[in-house]
């Protein structure tokens, strides 16, 4: 028997003497063997096995839903924290690879002076001149149905 072959057999048939005989000699499979039978769970008992069997397949259904979901939260839940741990990293690596700048000192500047401007507007420029210059306002009004005339 090779390992592999005995790798298929390992969990239903570990009572079988070529298993057994494999196992005595090969050192790997037999930690293989042990690593195993210790994260196997117990056989359940005939009073638990009573108990699933009475439970009606509606609730049995529900269960099974209550696990699925359960692992889609878990799911969501290990994929929140591995972004977030990842943003942190990044954010470590970018704050390594750009430190801060000292902040600029302001420029001593004088104040200069400000050159004055005066506009003279006579009456008798164009642009006061009321004879070209006429302008309309009115509001938009509303007939008897509301509508914008």
């Amino acid at each position: 028997m090779t390992c592999d072959e005995l790798e298929l057999l390992l969990p239903e048939g570990a009572d079988d003497p070529a298993v057994q005989a494999h196992l005595a000699q090969c050192a790997s499979c037999l930690q293989s063997a042990e690593v195993l039978a210790a994260a196997a769970q117990p056989p359940l008992s005939p009073s638990e096995k009573a108990k699933l069997g009475g439970l009606s397949s509606a609730v049995q259904s529900q269960w099974v839903r209550l696990q699925h979901r359960r692992g889609r939260v878990q799911q969501v839940l290990g994929l929140a924290v591995a972004a977030a741990l990842g943003a942190v990293i990044a954010s470590g690596v970018m704050w390594k690879l750009n430190p801060a700048r000292p902040a600029p000192q302001p420029l001593a500047v004088e104040p200069r002076a400000q050159p004055q401007v005066l506009v003279v507007l006579e009456d008798a420029s164009p642009l006061a001149a009321d004879d070209e210059s006429s302008f309309e306002v009115s509001w938009p009004s509303l007939n008897e149905e509301g509508d914008v005339l």
